[in-house]
């Protein structure tokens, strides 16, 4: 007898793994039910980890990171000024040798002075790029 309200449901078989149509009856609601439950587990056992753990900013960035950490920001710079910036000391960064490094948070910190000047000197704010970086800043550890 077919349930009011229940339709047909896809099943695993155990001979082969395709999906077949069923109905539902009283009689196969119980194993029904406790299928969907165990695909339910699955998917949250797959879902949860993704959610909960915020992808976390090295203290320490590479110039290839501190650029995306920036773009991530709202500020758009192609490789080469950022690494013009960096030579003119426009920029906050640590040299250790040939390599460079940069703290996110003087990134940060440096990117919202620049913003707010550049809105004095203008004399006209910058909504979206300012309101998208205090917003980014006050979550930063869920940039990257």
């Amino acid at each position: 007898m077919l349930l009011p309200g229940l339709y047909t449901f896809a099943s695993k078989t155990n001979s082969n793994m395709f999906m077949e149509q069923e109905k539902t009856t009283y009689n196969t609601l119980p194993e029904r039910i406790d299928y969907l439950i165990s695909e339910i587990k699955e998917v949250k056992a797959l879902l949860i980890p993704r959610v909960e753990t915020p992808k976390e900013i090295p203290k320490f960035l590479d110039k290839e990171c501190a650029l995306r950490y920036l773009r991530n920001l709202g500020y758009n710079v192609s490789s080469s000024k950022f690494y013009k910036m960096t030579a003119e000391n426009e920029i906050p960064c640590h040299r250790s040798g040939r390599r460079l490094y940069f703290l996110a948070d003087e990134l940060g910190e440096w990117l919202k002075r620049r913003i707010e000047e550049e809105s004095r000197s203008s004399g006209r704010l910058f909504p979206g790029p300012l309101n998208l970086l205090s917003n980014l800043l006050k979550n930063k550890g869920e940039i990257l």
